[in-house]
């Protein structure tokens, strides 16, 4: 397909300067509804192949969210194939566009994704923005490379696996570390079984490193002229700005981010989840420093069971806000900020974050596994997705492992909020007698949303 063939009305206007007015809001309450009963019935919808990106000469690229992760992500990304930037805060999208002048600017990802013809998007916004925004890029049959978490709720993340599953299109979750040679040593070290059989997983982190544990606030500051607030909350009940929220602070927030295991466990817990192909939980039990009505809480310790065929149940224990598996366990009283200990009837494996190399106790089993070391491929994660873009390769981590891994760490953000034991039916895709916790499996979007 030529690039002429591919021209859209927005190519040949003149090019308007940012930033542009948000458009008005349209209803999706019906597109939801069949999305939920198609799942529901488990049907499937047989969707036109898009032609291969690997017949175009470049991608078509629009990149939802461009500060902070978004800025990141966008620095692996070819500046001519970036032809369309979005966010709602105008200092973040200056930025981007500073160094990529010739993409049109948007402040509504909706314009956005109605107005250009592109072939791929990337969404890197808040957490509570990543359904939303997917959802639609993924009606237009555009690949899509959405942060992690996937979503912000179960319900969320079912859709987003279903709709995905539907349509010939490439999809990614941004837990960029996940083929990092460290966590793929690691990973085929546990899929291979060579430390024996795994009595207990611990992973902790040192975050949050925002504020959390803490009440909505009363002040009503007036909100900022660089920044859209209608539109930075998006699908999320309406509430006044107050700066608690952006930037970076919404992670901890209920209404809006997913804590620390949204932010963390979903890299920590990658290479475990893929070496050990782990079921959802059936058990869950929180200890928590104290609960608040809608953030999560200062520091907390989560316990997950993991059901074995033919093995007792894998615990898998979360820490985090300085919370950190006691020293008769890892055998030492000072550890990294971040990490996971596997402990095994061969001994014990760490795995540092950010996907380096894991050390072992006893040290000889380091010399034994020499030979699983996996050199860098030199390709970032979303090189990767481009390049499955392009039909050249498989994505590392599609939305259906992407799914995965996010419903297993968002699990345990409602066991936070719910004191006590939560049992959890993964036939039934609910919590057993426990109301209030099945009630956070999903919440209503704002209308147009």
């Amino acid at each position: 397909m030529t690039r002429s063939s591919r021209m859209h009305k927005a190519d040949r206007e003149p090019r308007k300067r940012c930033l542009r007015e948000p458009s008005r809001l349209w209803n999706r309450r019906h597109w939801l509804v069949g999305a939920l009963a198609a799942v529901g019935a488990g049907w499937h919808v047989a969707c036109p192949s898009r032609t291969s990106a690997s017949a175009l000469e470049e991608l078509r690229i629009g990149a939802i969210g461009v500060g902070n992760r978004g800025n990141d992500n966008l620095a692996d990304v070819p500046i001519r194939e970036t032809v369309a930037l979005c966010d709602v805060d105008a200092r973040y999208l200056e930025q981007a566009r500073h160094f990529r002048p010739h993409a049109r600017c948007y402040r509504d990802f909706r314009e956005m994704l109605d107005r250009e013809s592109l072939d791929a998007v990337i969404i890197s916004g808040p957490d509570h923005m990543h359904a939303s925004a997917a959802l639609r890029a993924l009606e237009k049959n555009l690949h899509v490379y959405c942060e992690r978490p996937l979503a912000r709720t179960i319900q969320q993340i079912r859709i987003l696996e279903t709709e995905a599953a539907r349509r010939s299109v490439v999809t990614q979750m941004g837990n960029q570390h996940h083929a990092a040679p460290g966590y793929r040593m690691a990973a085929s070290i546990l899929k291979r079984g060579l430390l024996g059989t795994v009595h207990a997983i611990h992973a902790w982190t040192a975050r949050p490193n925002w504020p959390q544990g803490i009440d909505r606030p009363r002040e009503q500051p007036p909100v900022p002229d660089y920044l859209e607030w209608d539109l930075w909350l998006g699908p999320a009940p309406k509430r006044p700005y107050h700066p608690a929220y952006h930037p970076m602070r919404w992670r901890a927030w209920w209404d809006f981010g997913t804590g620390t295991l949204g932010d963390m466990a979903i890299h920590l817990l990658d290479p475990v989840m893929t070496g050990l192909d782990l079921a959802e939980p059936t058990r869950i039990v929180a200890d928590v420093s104290g609960h608040h009505a809608e953030t999560f809480p200062a520091s907390s310790t989560v316990t997950f069971y993991v059901p074995r065929p033919g093995a007792p149940e894998l615990p898998i224990t979360w820490y985090d806000g300085g919370r950190q598996p006691p020293p008769d366990v890892t055998g030492t009283s000072r550890l990294p900020p971040h990490g996971v200990l596997v402990v095994a009837e061969r001994g014990k494996m760490f795995i540092p974050e950010l996907g380096q190399m894991p050390r072992f106790v006893p040290a000889s089993l380091a010399a034994e596994f020499t030979a699983l070391r996996h050199e860098s491929s030199g390709a970032s994660h979303m090189q990767n997705f481009l390049s499955a873009c392009r039909g050249q390769e498989e994505p590392w981590s599609d939305f259906r492992y992407g799914g995965r891994l996010s419903r297993f760490c968002l699990l345990g953000n409602i066991a936070l909020f719910c004191p006590g034991e939560l049992r959890w039916s993964a036939a039934e895709a609910q919590f057993v007698e426990a109301p209030p916790a099945n009630r956070r499996l999903d919440e209503p979007s704002r209308p147009g949303w």
